[in-house]
Protein backbone atom coordinates (compact mmCIF):
# COMPACT_ATOMS: atom_id res chain seq x y z
CA UNK A 1 0.00 0.00 0.00
CA UNK A 2 1.31 3.47 -0.86
CA UNK A 3 -0.02 6.65 0.84
CA UNK A 4 1.06 10.00 0.33
CA UNK A 5 0.34 12.89 2.89
CA UNK A 6 -1.32 15.92 1.37
CA UNK A 7 -0.97 19.55 2.91
CA UNK A 8 -2.53 21.01 -0.33
CA UNK A 9 -5.48 23.29 -0.44
CA UNK A 10 -8.65 21.98 0.10
CA UNK A 11 -10.31 22.93 -3.44
CA UNK A 12 -8.79 19.29 -4.82
CA UNK A 13 -11.59 17.62 -3.41
CA UNK A 14 -14.08 19.50 -5.25
CA UNK A 15 -12.92 17.75 -8.59
CA UNK A 16 -14.22 14.64 -7.09
CA UNK A 17 -17.49 15.60 -4.94
CA UNK A 18 -19.10 18.60 -3.79
CA UNK A 19 -18.25 19.96 -0.87
CA UNK A 20 -17.69 23.25 1.34
CA UNK A 21 -13.82 23.68 1.28
CA UNK A 22 -11.10 26.13 2.84
CA UNK A 23 -8.55 27.19 1.10
CA UNK A 24 -4.99 28.76 3.09
CA UNK A 25 -1.60 26.73 4.26
CA UNK A 26 -2.23 23.19 5.28
CA UNK A 27 0.82 22.85 7.19
CA UNK A 28 0.17 22.06 10.88
CA UNK A 29 1.01 24.84 12.95
CA UNK A 30 4.42 25.52 14.96
CA UNK A 31 2.29 26.96 18.08
CA UNK A 32 2.45 25.08 21.04
CA UNK A 33 -0.67 23.57 22.95
CA UNK A 34 0.36 25.34 25.89
CA UNK A 35 0.83 28.55 23.73
CA UNK A 36 -2.98 28.42 22.53
CA UNK A 37 -3.84 27.69 26.44
CA UNK A 38 -2.21 30.83 27.51
CA UNK A 39 -3.97 33.03 24.44
CA UNK A 40 -7.18 31.39 25.77
CA UNK A 41 -6.64 32.24 29.21
CA UNK A 42 -6.00 35.83 28.02
CA UNK A 43 -9.98 35.73 26.00
CA UNK A 44 -11.20 34.44 29.83
CA UNK A 45 -9.06 36.94 31.96
CA UNK A 46 -7.66 33.91 34.00
CA UNK A 47 -3.84 34.56 33.74
CA UNK A 48 -3.30 31.33 36.32
CA UNK A 49 -5.61 28.39 36.73
CA UNK A 50 -8.14 28.99 39.39
CA UNK A 51 -11.34 28.09 37.53
CA UNK A 52 -10.27 26.50 34.84
CA UNK A 53 -7.28 23.99 34.55
CA UNK A 54 -4.66 23.60 32.32
CA UNK A 55 -5.79 19.88 31.59
CA UNK A 56 -9.63 20.55 31.11
CA UNK A 57 -8.22 24.11 28.48
CA UNK A 58 -6.04 20.97 26.76
CA UNK A 59 -9.16 18.78 26.46
CA UNK A 60 -11.14 21.28 24.65
CA UNK A 61 -7.95 22.13 23.03
CA UNK A 62 -8.28 18.27 21.21
CA UNK A 63 -11.98 18.68 21.34
CA UNK A 64 -11.68 22.28 19.25
CA UNK A 65 -8.68 20.51 16.73
CA UNK A 66 -11.03 17.71 15.91
CA UNK A 67 -14.21 20.07 15.07
CA UNK A 68 -12.30 22.47 12.77
CA UNK A 69 -10.56 19.20 10.73
CA UNK A 70 -13.96 17.54 10.42
CA UNK A 71 -15.58 21.59 9.00
CA UNK A 72 -12.89 22.29 6.86
CA UNK A 73 -10.94 19.45 5.38
CA UNK A 74 -7.80 21.19 6.25
CA UNK A 75 -5.24 18.20 6.80
CA UNK A 76 -5.93 15.18 3.88
CA UNK A 77 -4.64 12.01 2.99
CA UNK A 78 -4.39 9.79 -0.21
CA UNK A 79 -3.98 5.95 0.34
CA UNK A 80 -3.28 3.91 -2.74
CA UNK A 81 -4.55 0.32 -2.58
CA UNK A 82 -3.78 -2.30 -5.23
CA UNK A 83 -6.95 -4.37 -6.45
CA UNK A 84 -7.16 -8.21 -6.07
CA UNK A 85 -9.54 -10.37 -8.14
CA UNK A 86 -12.55 -10.95 -6.69
CA UNK A 87 -11.89 -8.89 -3.76
CA UNK A 88 -14.35 -5.84 -2.83
CA UNK A 89 -12.59 -4.69 0.76
CA UNK A 90 -9.80 -2.80 1.25
CA UNK A 91 -8.34 -1.93 4.65
CA UNK A 92 -7.39 1.81 5.38
CA UNK A 93 -4.33 2.24 7.60
CA UNK A 94 -4.68 5.76 9.09
CA UNK A 95 -7.41 6.45 10.95
CA UNK A 96 -9.64 8.88 9.42
CA UNK A 97 -12.94 11.50 9.42
CA UNK A 98 -14.19 10.92 6.27
CA UNK A 99 -13.86 9.38 2.89
CA UNK A 100 -14.31 12.55 0.36
CA UNK A 101 -13.44 10.05 -2.85
CA UNK A 102 -12.40 7.04 -4.67
CA UNK A 103 -10.17 7.06 -8.12
CA UNK A 104 -9.63 4.09 -9.89
CA UNK A 105 -6.77 3.72 -11.73
CA UNK A 106 -5.77 7.48 -11.23
CA UNK A 107 -8.09 8.51 -14.25
CA UNK A 108 -11.80 7.42 -13.01
CA UNK A 109 -13.86 8.71 -10.12
CA UNK A 110 -16.04 6.15 -8.86
CA UNK A 111 -19.74 6.95 -8.18
CA UNK A 112 -20.62 6.40 -3.80
CA UNK A 113 -23.38 3.91 -3.49
CA UNK A 114 -23.65 2.23 -0.21
CA UNK A 115 -23.89 -1.35 1.66
CA UNK A 116 -27.36 -1.71 0.59
CA UNK A 117 -26.94 -1.05 -3.28
CA UNK A 118 -24.18 -3.48 -3.71
CA UNK A 119 -26.47 -6.42 -4.26
CA UNK A 120 -28.07 -4.06 -7.34
CA UNK A 121 -25.34 -4.66 -8.59
CA UNK A 122 -26.14 -7.42 -11.74
CA UNK A 123 -22.46 -7.67 -12.67
CA UNK A 124 -20.45 -9.67 -9.54
CA UNK A 125 -16.70 -8.89 -11.56
CA UNK A 126 -15.90 -6.42 -13.70
CA UNK A 127 -14.45 -3.67 -13.36
CA UNK A 128 -15.48 -1.66 -10.42
CA UNK A 129 -17.53 1.89 -10.88
CA UNK A 130 -18.52 2.39 -7.00
CA UNK A 131 -17.35 2.40 -3.69
CA UNK A 132 -19.01 2.76 0.03
CA UNK A 133 -17.45 2.70 3.60
CA UNK A 134 -17.68 0.16 6.43
CA UNK A 135 -16.04 1.17 9.64
CA UNK A 136 -12.35 1.77 8.33
CA UNK A 137 -12.65 -0.03 5.41
CA UNK A 138 -13.46 0.98 1.68
CA UNK A 139 -15.87 -1.38 -0.77
CA UNK A 140 -15.27 -1.45 -4.14
CA UNK A 141 -18.23 -3.01 -6.82
CA UNK A 142 -18.41 -4.69 -9.09
CA UNK A 143 -15.42 -6.83 -7.21
CA UNK A 144 -12.34 -6.49 -9.64
CA UNK A 145 -12.59 -8.98 -12.63
CA UNK A 146 -8.56 -10.63 -13.46
CA UNK A 147 -8.65 -7.37 -15.63
CA UNK A 148 -8.91 -4.57 -12.99
CA UNK A 149 -6.69 -6.47 -10.93
CA UNK A 150 -3.50 -5.06 -10.69
CA UNK A 151 -4.91 -1.48 -10.58
CA UNK A 152 -5.31 0.60 -8.42
CA UNK A 153 -7.35 2.86 -6.21
CA UNK A 154 -6.58 6.64 -4.61
CA UNK A 155 -8.86 6.89 -1.43
CA UNK A 156 -8.99 10.56 -0.32
CA UNK A 157 -9.83 10.71 3.03
CA UNK A 158 -9.66 13.70 6.07
CA UNK A 159 -7.56 13.20 8.61
CA UNK A 160 -8.26 12.29 12.07
CA UNK A 161 -6.10 14.39 14.62
CA UNK A 162 -4.36 12.57 17.29
CA UNK A 163 -4.54 13.92 20.72
CA UNK A 164 -1.15 16.47 21.70
CA UNK A 165 -0.63 17.31 25.13
CA UNK A 166 0.63 21.20 25.84
CA UNK A 167 4.28 20.59 25.14
CA UNK A 168 3.92 19.65 21.54
CA UNK A 169 3.03 21.62 18.40
CA UNK A 170 -0.89 21.97 17.77
CA UNK A 171 -2.12 19.92 14.71
CA UNK A 172 -4.25 22.65 13.03
CA UNK A 173 -2.59 24.76 10.39
CA UNK A 174 -1.55 28.54 11.76
CA UNK A 175 -4.44 30.36 9.84
CA UNK A 176 -6.66 28.44 12.37
CA UNK A 177 -4.92 29.24 15.65
CA UNK A 178 -7.62 31.73 16.69
CA UNK A 179 -10.35 29.48 15.83
CA UNK A 180 -8.81 26.94 18.07
CA UNK A 181 -8.25 29.68 20.70
CA UNK A 182 -12.14 30.79 20.09
CA UNK A 183 -13.35 27.43 20.71
CA UNK A 184 -11.66 26.87 24.10
CA UNK A 185 -13.09 30.03 24.94
CA UNK A 186 -16.62 28.96 24.07
CA UNK A 187 -16.24 25.78 25.97
CA UNK A 188 -14.78 27.36 29.18
CA UNK A 189 -17.82 29.78 29.74
CA UNK A 190 -20.30 27.11 28.82
CA UNK A 191 -19.27 25.36 31.64
CA UNK A 192 -18.98 28.84 33.79
CA UNK A 193 -23.17 29.15 32.17
CA UNK A 194 -22.06 32.16 30.61
CA UNK A 195 -24.47 30.91 27.77
CA UNK A 196 -24.90 34.96 26.21
CA UNK A 197 -20.78 35.17 25.82
CA UNK A 198 -20.66 31.34 24.60
CA UNK A 199 -22.80 32.43 22.01
CA UNK A 200 -20.39 35.60 20.80
CA UNK A 201 -17.65 33.51 20.85
CA UNK A 202 -19.62 30.53 18.87
CA UNK A 203 -20.40 32.99 16.25
CA UNK A 204 -16.46 34.41 16.35
CA UNK A 205 -15.27 31.12 16.12
CA UNK A 206 -17.42 29.94 13.26
CA UNK A 207 -16.90 33.52 11.21
CA UNK A 208 -12.72 32.85 11.73
CA UNK A 209 -12.95 29.56 9.98
CA UNK A 210 -15.93 31.24 7.16
CA UNK A 211 -12.18 33.34 6.53
CA UNK A 212 -10.84 31.17 4.53
CA UNK A 213 -14.44 28.79 2.80
CA UNK A 214 -14.34 28.75 -0.62
CA UNK A 215 -17.96 26.89 -1.91
CA UNK A 216 -17.76 24.27 -4.34
CA UNK A 217 -21.59 23.29 -4.03
CA UNK A 218 -23.12 24.87 -6.95
CA UNK A 219 -20.74 22.51 -9.14
CA UNK A 220 -21.98 19.01 -9.81
CA UNK A 221 -20.78 16.29 -8.71
CA UNK A 222 -21.65 12.17 -9.01
CA UNK A 223 -24.87 11.14 -8.30
CA UNK A 224 -25.39 7.95 -5.76
CA UNK A 225 -27.23 5.11 -6.39
CA UNK A 226 -30.93 5.46 -5.90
Amino acid sequence: MKKIRLFIAAFLGAFFIAVPCYAGNQTASATLASAVIVNARSYLNEATASFWSDAQLLVWLNDGTMDIFGRTHCVEDIESETLIASTTTYALSDPFIVIKAVIYNSVKSLRKGSIEHIGDVNVTLGEPSYWTQWENTVIVYPAPDSDAAGNTIDVYTVERPIEVAAGAAVLVPDQYDKALTLYIVEQALLRDEQYGKAAKVRSDYLAELDRYRTDFSAQPGPKEIR
